[in-house]
Parts: C-alpha cells; structure tokens; sequence
C-alpha cells in the first residue's frame, strides 16, 4: 500500500473538525482565531472562503459569508452556497430572528452579575446586548452576551465603554489573541450552531493565558496551528508548523523538515507533556518527530544527548542528510543529535528578500552558519558572496548547501574568524549587502550570552562603516528582551558611531508561520537598513 503524504491532516483544504453543519445551500464552520473571512492582501489563498471553495471544489458556485464575525475572533461562521440563499439569511438577521451569543475574558472594573451592554454612536441603530457573568477570576471576568440584532455588534468598543476591555484587544490587557469567540448562532428555520469555547478563554480569565493548556487542546491547537500554514506546503517543504504563544501553544514551537517534525520545548510544562505532544505530530502525519529541549541554562556541560537525543521519540528516524528547499532553494539538514538542525525557518522571508535585492551585490554574511543567507545571495546573482563563521564545521556544511543548489563553492569566498572582531582591517574592499543574524551564544570565549548591549551596536556600526552608499543591512537579533523599538534604537545609534546617515529602515514583519506574540516579531526580530 502506497505511503500517505507526510503531515496528510494538515493538507486537506478544510478539516472536518471544523465543521459544525452542512447542508445543500448553507455551512456553518468554527472560524480559527485570526483568520481572514474573504480576500483581502495578505490572505495569500488561506481565508475561509477560498478554503471552503477548494473543499467544494465539483460545485459551480462560490460559498459567501452571511453574518460578519471579527477577523480576530473565533466561533460560529455561516455561509450559504449562492447569492439567494445569502440574501435570505441576512434578510432574517436584520428582522431579529437569529439569537447570538459570545464569550469573552474581559478585565473586571467590579461588573454587576447581569446587565446590558451600552451602545453608542458607532453601533447605528441601538441594539440590546445583553450580558451575563459565568466566572470571575485575578481582575479579569469571563462573560456571556447575547443578541437578537444583525451584525456587527462591534462587541471589543461596546465592552470598553464599561470599563471592561476585552483580553487581547487595544487597550485591554496583552495576551497573544484576541479573547473574544463567538459561541453559538440560531437562525429561524435552521438548527442552533455551537463552537465550543477555546481553552484559551478559560485560561485568560485566571491570567494563566500564557500558560500551555492541557493534551486535548494542544491536539487541537496544533492541527489547527498546522493546517492554517497549508499554503507554505505548496512553496517549500521546511516551515514552522506551530509557534510557541503566537499559536497558543506556550513553550512549543514545532518545524517541519520534509516528512519529519522537530518539536521544540522551552518551560517545564511543555517538557511534562513531551510524549503526548509528540504523539499527536505522529497523529497529524509526521514519519518522526525529533525533540530539542530548550532549558534556560549554563548548557557548556550538559550532555547533547539529553537536550538533543539522537533519535526521533516517535516514527522512523530521518537519514543523516535531508534535502529540504524553500522554492528554488535547495539546504542540507540534519534533524538528530543537536538543538540546531542547520536551517532556521524563520528566516524564510528574509531569504526571499535576498534574492530580491542580490543582483551584482557584494555581500558579506557575518555568522553566517551553515550559509543559508549566503546561497541565497549567490542564486540572486551577487558579484561576490563572503561568508564568515568561527566554526569550521559551520562552513564546511555551507560549501555542501552550495554544491546542493549547484553553485561551485570555490568561487566564493569562506572565512574561518570570529565575526566580531572581522572584517579586519585588511579587507578594505566595500560591500553592498551585510546580513547580521548573531547567535543568542556567542561563538568565541567561554560562551557568553550575546545580548542586545554595546557589543551589537559596536558590530553593527563596523559593519555599517564598509557599506557602500546606498548599501544596505540586514540585522537580525534572537533576543526578546528588548522590544522592535529598542532595537531600532540600536542600530541607529551604530549608525551614529560609524558616521554613516540612515535613509530608510523597514521592520520585517512577522511570517505567515511564525505569528508575533507580546512585544512583536517572534521568535526573532529583523530590520533592513539602507544607507544614504
């Protein structure tokens, strides 16, 4: 019998587990958090509407969304098959004849046990919501509304007129969503649809929201932290299936490279649950699930084996050697026996970016690892590509990446030093292009902690001072202590240092599969610099 695609589960274009009631003309599915309803520029073929119509894909209509739920919002979503059968719905909607009902973890300014909501001028029409309390908990209070009004009920605004801002939302306390699900919808002639509600709720109202939730909804949480990436599969065969808070998924973060899984764990909970969330990868179609045990600790005497076993802990284990590629771009990875694998996904984009601006280019990759930054580079077409790595293995493993996207490393240059202290100055020669992406250890010494302090700014501004004009800079840091705009800050005053005038700085935004939780960008943070 034929293998199944690897990771199957997460390919299909709507899961069944997400479907509440399906009938000739109407769907009513449970909207992930987050995801977009129809169109819009960054929906890149994964809103629900074009999901659904790959679903139905034999079908000669389109399915089309009859009763408006918040982007950042969960729960209940109708659709119907075709135009008449949308204005009907919407027609009983605006008469009343549909009963709502949402939860929210709202922070508690000492809310009454039953009340209505206030509405105001942004609401058009007053309508009556009503709200009940269902628990109360450390500031913060998880309620019930209901409405028999047509959407929107703009919920998150009418909530912080009393005081009462919902979790996640501006203005409200910080979380990594917005705490707001649509529970339930009963329209007139059709049966009550019902999205039970995220463990995520639960947890916001105890403020234990950055907390990892039990193994039934982390099974859930992955497929669906999966499955939202289903468009990147199409692209390249490396990505982050879950990441860490932005997912939900506190302490787990889990990459895909080729038909395995390596699944990262960085707090005790997540590394009580190991088994169970390894078991459920295996569940979603990895062939072997690799675990990278990311203490916050002096790691210089602990054994690689147990913070990087060898093998797999569930499936088949990998060959030595996987060949994984992001479009035409081709990287050697090796999954078992150390926390970095040779490739970090979340560099994908920055990647892309290269071979955008690479043309004729003389680029300088400090750190540059196993040279994924550098490959890309040369694929655009550079003039010149020098890498730079302490490690000898590190390069090593580079030249392979180059011989793999049939590129004859000799004619590149690779440059055994210590990045901070190079380039020396007997290379005078001036770059277009420098990529900064320094490890969180330093790769000299006795393994210092490379924080964002002096020591970035002086490497960048000796970076800064062998740009050419108009060249530019890409500056990546691991460090989430400081936030996007401390790190701004930073490259700025190099700029200073060096003598050298910034005309323009772009954040990169947060990928499709890395979304950014707390402060920003995780779980790195990058700003392209271009010099006058």
């Amino acid at each position: 019998m034929p293998r199944m695609p690897a990771f199957a589960p997460l390919l299909v274009a709507w899961p069944s587990e997400f479907v509440l009631y399906e009938d000739a003309g109407t769907i009513a599915v449970s909207k992930p958090h987050g995801m977009i309803v129809h169109g819009g520029a960054d929906a890149s073929g994964g809103d629900v509407v074009t999901r659904l119509d790959e679903r139905s894909a034999e079908a000669r209509s389109r399915w089309r969304p009859c009763l408006a739920v918040d982007r950042r919002a969960s729960g209940v979503l109708l659709l119907a098959r075709d135009s008449s059968c949308q204005r009907q719905l919407t027609a009983l909607a605006s008469s009343g004849a549909t009963d709502w009902r949402y939860l929210a973890a709202v922070r508690d300014p000492g809310l009454p046990a039953a009340g209505v909501v206030p509405a105001g001028s942004l609401d058009g029409r007053s309508t009556s919501v009503r709200f009940r309390i269902v628990d109360r908990g450390r500031g913060r209070a998880l309620i019930q509304l209901e409405t028999n009004a047509a959407p929107p009920h703009r919920v998150c605004e009418r909530l912080a007129r009393m005081g009462a801002h919902v979790v996640g939302d501006t203005g409200g306390d910080p979380s990594h969503r917005l705490m707001l699900h649509v529970l339930s919808l009963r329209v007139r002639g059709l049966p009550e649809f019902v999205a039970p509600m995220p463990d995520a709720l639960r947890q916001a109202v105890t403020g234990a929201d950055d907390q990892l939730p039990d193994e039934r909804a982390c099974r859930l949480l992955l497929l669906e932290a999966g499955w939202k990436r289903r468009v990147l599969a199409d692209r390249c065969s490396v990505y982050r299936l879950a990441n860490d808070l932005g997912d939900g998924l506190a302490g787990v973060s889990v990459d895909r490279y080729a038909d395995w899984a390596v699944l990262s764990l960085s707090s005790t909970q997540a590394l009580a649950q190991q088994r169970a969330l390894a078991e459920a990868l295996l569940a979603l179609g990895a062939r072997g699930v690799y675990v990278k045990r990311r203490v916050r600790a002096d790691l210089r005497r602990a054994s690689h084996d147990a913070l990087a076993p060898e093998l797999p802990v569930v499936g088949e284990p990998a060959p030595d050697r996987v060949v994984v590629h992001e479009g035409a771009l081709r990287y050697v990875v090796r999954l078992g026996g150390a926390l970095a694998t040779g490739l970090y996904p979340d560099q994908r984009d920055n990647r892309r970016r290269l071979l955008e601006v690479g043309r004729d280019a003389r680029v300088l990759n400090l750190f540059a690892y196993t040279g994924s930054f550098s490959v890309a580079a040369a694929i655009a077409g550079a003039r010149s590509v020098t890498s730079v790595d302490l490690s000898a293995r590190a390069l090593a493993w580079a030249r392979e990446n180059f011989a793999e996207n049939q590129l004859d490393p000799s004619a590149y240059r690779f440059v055994r030093a210590d990045a901070m202290r190079w380039p020396s100055d007997a290379d005078v020669a001036p770059y277009d292009l420098v990529v900064i992406d320094p490890p969180s250890f330093s790769t000299s010494g006795r393994r210092q902690v490379l924080r964002l302090s002096d020591r970035y700014v002086e490497l960048v501004a000796q970076a800064l001072s062998r740009l050419a004009p108009r060249g530019r800079l890409l500056a990546v840091t691991h460090q989430r202590s400081a936030s996007q705009g401390a790190f701004r800050g930073m490259l700025l005053e190099a700029s200073r240092r060096a003598r050298r005038r910034i005309v323009q700085m772009r954040d990169a935004g947060a990928q499709l599969d890395c979304p950014a939780h707390g402060a920003g960008p995780s779980p790195s943070r990058s700003v392209w610099v271009t010099l006058s």
